[in-house]
């Protein structure tokens, strides 16, 4: 029955919804002037420092959000608002969280995302990913 079939699908929606909030809020880190902001999650945090301080280096201004939950929370979409370019750096293959976030966020929000999933097996290098994101700019600049 097609009409108990919606209802159930805008009970669910309405349900993750409501969740986003009440889930850990991401940690964010930004810069006075909000140039590129990357988003990650836990498998970057030992890397993500390094990566900050390499790409720093090279004069862009960087931000940081690590995303803590999915659903995601409303502070990940404020903090993809505020940036020109949003990096989403991700240790896989195929940028799942890339996707997830391209699936939820406003269309007139999407243009400002960009991917760098990389993986090769080894636990992630700072220079390997700050390169990824410099080759990322580079091409959207």
């Amino acid at each position: 029955i097609p009409h108990v079939y919606y209802a159930t699908v805008s009970r669910l929606r309405r349900k993750i919804d409501g969740a986003r909030d009440l889930l850990p809020a991401p940690v964010i880190r930004e810069e006075e002037e909000q140039q590129i902001g990357v988003i990650y999650y836990g498998s970057m945090e030992n890397s993500i420092t390094e990566i900050d301080d390499m790409l720093e280096s090279t004069g862009l201004s960087v931000s940081t959000c690590r995303v803590r939950a999915l659903p995601y929370h409303s502070e990940v979409e404020g903090f993809i608002e505020r940036h020109d370019k949003v990096i989403v750096l991700e240790i896989n293959r195929d940028g799942q969280l890339y996707g997830i976030l391209r699936k939820e966020l406003p269309v007139e929000l999407l243009p400002r995302l960009h991917s760098v999933a990389y993986t090769d097996g080894i636990p992630p290098r700072a220079r390997v990913y700050a390169d990824k994101i410099l080759e990322t700019l580079e091409v959207t600049v």
